[in-house]
């Protein structure tokens, strides 16, 4: 077997026993707080977190245009040209992160009429959205040009384990806001 192919190998193993391993964390972390959370307060929580996951979608398909381009240019030994695209996609995606989080920030404290849990969770996710999308560009440029997958695999387990150690005792302790700051302690790891 060659050296290419036994990389691919250890890399493709490496991330998907990472990935089980988080996921299975995330699992039982979420199995563990739904206890400890009154049914309110955790459909309060799982609403805000689906402006966490639509922020994924913000960038709008910078991903796969710095993916394709610097392959292109790596293969072409254009290096001056890789980290120009590296650093618009870096710069692009991060302000389309921040003018979303921004958006969210002022309507939780200008504009929104609701309850201090719901706003403390809008400036929260606010706060999450740029870190977890700094996370997933670092993770993104990590696999498409580095081609590191190890270090990408030991960093979700690494999140996976912190997330769990941090969030249990503070959702035991100080109920959804203990849950929300911790998650933002974790975003910020």
């Amino acid at each position: 077997m060659t050296t290419q192919k036994l990389k691919i190998l250890k890399d493709t193993a490496s991330l998907n026993i990472a990935l089980i391993i988080s996921q299975g964390l995330a699992v039982l972390q979420t199995l563990i707080i739904m206890r400890f959370l009154d049914p309110a307060m955790y459909g309060i929580w799982l609403g805000l977190m689906i402006l966490l996951s639509y922020s994924s979608y913000v960038h709008m398909g910078m991903e796969h245009g710095m993916a394709v381009r610097l392959l292109y240019h790596q293969g072409q030994g254009n290096e001056k040209r890789v980290t120009q695209i590296q650093d618009t996609t870096f710069t692009v995606w991060s302000g389309l992160s921040l003018i979303f989080a921004l958006c969210i920030f002022v309507y939780a404290l200008f504009i929104s009429q609701a309850s201090s849990v719901h706003r403390l969770g809008l400036v929260i996710i606010s706060g999450m959205i740029i870190c977890e999308q700094q996370i997933a560009f670092l993770g993104r440029w990590q696999t498409s040009l580095l081609k590191d997958f190890s270090l990408f695999s030991i960093s979700n387990v690494l999140r996976a384990s912190l997330s769990f150690i941090i969030l249990i005792p503070l959702a035991y302790l100080y109920n959804v806001k203990g849950v929300m700051i911790g998650a933002l302690v974790v975003s910020g790891l």
